[in-house]
């Protein structure tokens, strides 16, 4: 095997593994920690002012807790189809880069003789725009994610 050919493949490689490396593996964790919520008290019987106060404060709580879970859980979802979103790019990366190698073994096994070398430059070429089409692809994936996160943050920080 000609020592250029290999040079070229080892650097489409490197550049290819760059790429992967890009995107989070499946044994990263995003999974958000949650506190539970408190729980109110019981509110002592009778009808005294103190005691609708309380009542009425009791519905306020439960309503804002029952937005605020609302909102969590919101938010957790969106943390979790951006960590889905990037642990699938990952996936996809490592394919066009697995792709990539085994053309470059496959074209190298017949020879370097220039039609070859034209054939490999060419699968090269192409493995190599299909990551820069899926590393895009994916930015503005976890571009509306990471939008939907800041979106559900701001509404929790109002709430």
């Amino acid at each position: 095997m000609d020592f250029a050919a290999q040079s070229y493949v080892a650097q489409v490689d490197r550049i290819l593994a760059a790429a992967v490396s890009l995107f989070p593996a499946e044994s990263h964790s995003g999974e958000l920690q949650r506190s539970a919520a408190p729980s109110g008290g019981d509110l002592p019987d009778g009808d005294s002012g103190l005691a609708s106060a309380a009542g009425e404060a009791a519905g306020r709580y439960r309503s804002d807790d029952a937005r605020a879970v609302a909102l969590s859980d919101a938010l957790h979802s969106s943390v979790a189809e951006a960590v889905a979103h990037a642990q699938e790019a990952n996936q996809s990366a490592k394919a066009i880069s697995q792709t990539a190698a085994t053309g470059a073994r496959a074209v190298l096994a017949e020879g370097t003789d220039p039609h070859n070398l034209v054939l490999l430059v060419s699968q090269m070429d192409e493995r190599l725009a299909a990551m820069q089409e899926h590393i895009e692809q994916t930015r503005q994936r976890l571009q509306a994610s990471a939008q939907r996160i800041t979106a559900h943050g701001a509404d929790m920080s109002q709430a």
